[in-house]
Formats: structure tokens, C-alpha cells, sequence
């Protein structure tokens, strides 16, 4: 039994998606089905999970949440930025920005946990491209291990070499 490759569609694509789901087992090379699986389950149904990333030799730790809640979230981050000595009107300016980082959140859809109970409703998203987490760890080779509490992370999939659920690092 052979798998077809189709091209990898993301909430990026998601406007020119055919009528016909993909599998979430048709993956690209070098991606992982069930950690898109997992993606899939934060974008659609707001599933979050610690979860920790080897990307070239670091690993990465945190929350893994759906592209909705990271373009959301990103936009608060903006309102919530120190940006008065940079401009005249510190407070338009970042109403504007953070509505201009929060549009993007129309890429993907607006996760609904309801949709969970019904059997045939698929996952939003079954080939992602990228990756969102939240409150970040990196922790380098040597064991350092560097955060910043709130902290949002967006990294390709396809650049993932493995994963854990659960936090990993020094002092965890």
C-alpha cells in the first residue's frame, strides 16, 4: 500500500485548499505525522501540552499552542510593549501594530474544544508547516538553559528532529 505525496498545506494554504482533506499520514519528508497530529490538535481543538524540541543540537521546551492563539497572544504582547520614548502617540501606535501582529490570527480558525465530541470532524490543519509555543526554554549543548517568562516561539516543522512531551532540561 502506498501513500501518495501531496504538497503540505498549512493555515497559510489553507485559502487554497481543495475540497479533498489530506491525511495527516501524508506527511513530507523528514516531518513527523503524529507530532503534526499534535499540532493539529492545538490548532483545532485549543489543546495545549508541554512539550520539548531538539532543533540542531538545542532543545526547546515549552507550551505547544495552536497558530490562532500564538497570533492572538503576539498581539497582546505588542500592547503590552514599552514603546513610549520611540513614537509621538505611543498608545495608537501600538493599537495599530497589535491589531496588525492579531489580523494574522485569520490564518488559522478560531480553535473550538465543542468540536471534540464529534466523531467525523477532522482536524483543521492535518499538514502544518510551523510549530507555536509558549512560556520558551532554549537549553543549550552545555546544559545552560535560557528563558524569558510569556516568551512565544514559531519554528518550521520541517526543521524539528525530535520531540518529548513534558519539559526537559537542567532543574526540571
Amino acid at each position: 500500500m502506498s501513500a501518495e505525496h501531496k504538497t503540505p498545506l498549512s493555515g497559510e494554504d489553507r485559502a487554497t485548499e481543495s475540497a479533498e482533506e489530506p491525511s495527516i499520514f501524508v506527511q513530507p519528508e523528514g516531518r513527523d505525522w503524529f507530532l503534526a497530529w499534535l499540532i493539529g490538535l492545538a490548532d483545532t481543538y485549543n489543546i495545549e501540552q508541554v512539550i520539548t524540541l531538539t532543533v540542531g543540537g538545542t532543545l526547546i521546551t515549552g507550551r505547544l499552542i495552536g497558530g490562532w492563539r500564538y497570533f492572538k497572544e503576539l498581539g497582546q504582547l505588542i500592547l503590552n510593549a514599552d514603546v513610549a520614548a520611540r513614537v509621538d502617540d505611543p498608545s495608537s501606535f501600538q493599537a495599530e501594530l497589535a491589531e496588525s501582529y492579531s489580523q494574522w490570527t485569520e490564518v488559522y480558525p478560531e480553535p473550538d474544544p465543542s468540536k471534540w465530541a464529534q466523531k467525523d470532524q477532522p482536524i483543521a490543519n492535518p499538514n502544518p508547516r510551523y510549530i507555536h509555543l509558549r512560556n520558551v526554554k532554549f537549553i543549550t549543548a552545555d546544559g545552560v538553559a535560557i528563558s524569558s517568562a510569556g516568551t512565544l516561539w514559531r519554528g518550521k516543522l520541517a526543521a524539528v528532529d525530535g520531540f518529548s512531551l513534558g519539559e526537559i532540561g537542567p532543574g526540571v
